[in-house]
């Protein structure tokens, strides 16, 4: 058997292992306003700053949207 060659990094540098497969799902549930402590239980960690801070994307474009919002 013999093993397929998987690159280890992303055109812009991210790295891509098991645990990658989670920035997506937490990614869009953000975008699409699911609640961050649904998107932990989903995922399966005991800390919700593990999917804010690591699994979370946030896209400057979202970034710009919310500080529009402000007076």
């Amino acid at each position: 058997m013999s093993a397929i060659a998987i690159p280890h990094w992303d055109s812009v540098g991210h790295v891509v292992h098991f645990h990658s497969f989670r920035k997506t799902p937490a990614t869009f549930a953000a975008r699409y306003g699911a609640v961050q402590k649904a998107t932990q239980e989903v995922l399966g960690y005991s800390d919700i700053n593990l999917t804010a801070k690591i699994d979370t994307e946030t896209a400057s474009e979202a970034v710009r949207l919310e500080l529009k919002k402000l007076p």
